[in-house]
């Protein structure tokens, strides 16, 4: 019965996070050697992705900002 709860609830949740970051870093260590630079530019894309992102929320933002000075003018 323990073990059926066992296999039910999951294992060890910090093993398996351990496992999966060990796993990732083996991807990554193999990626470099096989492509030299790769690590490099998927770094240079995800900070790209993310300046992009902060860009878009900072307009969303900005004509949110615009839309309430229009509508308060109007009363």
């Amino acid at each position: 019965m323990v073990q059926s709860w066992v296999m039910l609830r999951g294992g060890n949740l910090k093993r398996r996070i351990l496992i999966a970051i060990s796993l990732f870093v083996i991807v990554i260590g193999i990626s470099e050697l096989w492509h030299p630079g790769i690590t490099a530019s998927v770094i240079s894309g995800i900070i790209t992705g993310v300046v992009r992102i902060f860009g878009y929320f900072g307009d969303i933002i900005d004509a949110l900002r615009e839309l309430v000075r229009d509508i308060s003018g109007w009363y």
